[in-house]
């Protein structure tokens, strides 16, 4: 077993994480993880340019602070605030006020029309409209991650609190929904950390450091691949499933050392039998994986595109830039820019290849003490950004 550095502990990589964390991908489009800076030891087909950011004035108006992000196109998409929920059709110009609420810290979407939002008390709220929102009743456990196949059929992860002198290693239920996401039903007994699926009955799980699959809608599950390492953990796996046979698990662990947050990026070009360890971080991981290319300090938000390629967004903190790549199935780079954002988006969803939104941090007026999130806005590829909120 290699080295491993533990000089801070679960507690201390949860306020580390909290500066930065995004949502976790799902088969969606937005993503998945926490942040990390990316170097790539391939070439990318469009050299990078320095990322340039401009102040808007458009129609958005002033508020709370943005948490939260999900775009289903290019025009249609909300933005989870301190206090609620904003809508726009048209792509970040202008913002309807479409709830109020308490602080919402994760979107998901399947369509322009319905989405799903969860508040930082556990309420979980959709819309079937793309602008008026209803919570659903509570679930046992709480609601932490939703993958949707289709307007009815959504499935998602429960994970219960845990309690005690210190954080407890966690584990998921799946649970699903067959009326769009209101009323949850618990499946099987297999606990899992994150699904995706691409059929009604067919989908992928990850827990720890295992992939299954499943035939029955998730009452059963048959383990498909190991991933490979060497040290205790725990593993905190997240899937990104552009297809069926071909995507991607960041893999996380609950400590922290010296600004540097361990993760593993592997992928399947096979359904999930054969693996490859493509991107780690690697100071804290040391020799417990092969040695290979980093993306940055911290795990990145992550994120499938509509013609089967993976979006990556870096978080190295202290650094002025993060990364913004495009990697096909088989790994390779098929863009890479800059992206304007110190001390990393805080979450951030694209729709294809050229028009993506993220939240950074404008820290402008720091010499007064305040800082503040915005959300920002790219229509080619990450070359340049414009502010759109507030």
């Amino acid at each position: 077993m290699g080295m491993k550095l533990r000089r801070v502990g679960y507690v201390a990589a949860l306020v580390a994480l909290a500066a930065c964390a995004p949502s976790a991908g799902t088969a969606s489009q937005s993503a998945t993880a926490i942040p990390p800076a990316a170097t790539s030891s391939q070439p990318a087909s469009s050299p990078p340019s320095s990322a340039t950011a401009t102040a808007s004035p458009t129609a958005a108006p002033t508020g709370p602070q943005p948490s939260a992000v999900r775009f289903a196109d290019a025009t249609h998409g909300w933005l989870g605030l301190e206090d609620g929920i904003l809508g726009t059709t048209d792509g970040g110009a202008s913002w309807d006020r479409q709830l109020t609420a308490g602080r919402v810290t994760k979107i998901w979407s399947y369509d322009a029309t319905r989405a799903w939002a969860l508040a930082a008390d556990n309420t979980v709220y959709r819309t079937r409209d793309g602008a008026h929102w209803t919570a659903i009743p509570p679930t046992t456990p709480p609601i932490s991650q939703i993958d949707a196949f289709s307007p009815d059929i959504v499935w998602a992860i429960g994970i219960a609190p845990t309690s005690g002198p210190a954080p407890q290693p966690q584990t998921g239920n799946v649970l699903a929904s067959t009326d769009g996401g209101f009323i949850w039903r618990p499946v099987g007994t297999h606990t899992m950390w994150s699904v995706c699926f691409d059929s009604p009955l067919n989908g992928f799980g990850a827990e720890g450091n295992q992939i299954f699959r499943t035939a029955d809608a998730g009452r059963s599950w048959s383990r498909v691949g190991t991933l490979t390492i060497n040290d205790q953990g725990p593993w905190y796996p997240t899937l990104t499933c552009p297809s069926a046979t071909s995507f991607r698990v960041q893999v996380t662990e609950p400590y922290a050392a010296l600004s540097h947050v361990p993760y593993l990026v592997f992928r399947t070009t096979d359904a999930g039998r054969n693996w490859i360890l493509e991107y780690r971080e690697g100071y804290t991981l040391g020799t417990t994986t092969p040695i290979t290319a980093g993306l940055g300090s911290y795990p990145s938000i992550i994120g499938p595109l509509p013609n089967g390629d993976t979006w990556i967004m870096t978080c190295s903190p202290p650094a002025q830039v993060q990364d913004f790549l495009i990697i096909d199935p088989a790994g390779g780079v098929v863009a890479q820019q800059k992206a304007p954002f110190i001390a990393c988006a805080r979450d951030a969803t694209f729709v294809d290849g050229m028009h993506g939104w993220a939240i950074a941090t404008d820290y402008s007026n720091i010499a007064k003490g305040a800082s503040q999130g915005i959300l920002m806005r790219t229509t080619d590829g990450s070359r340049t950004w414009s502010r759109v909120y507030p």
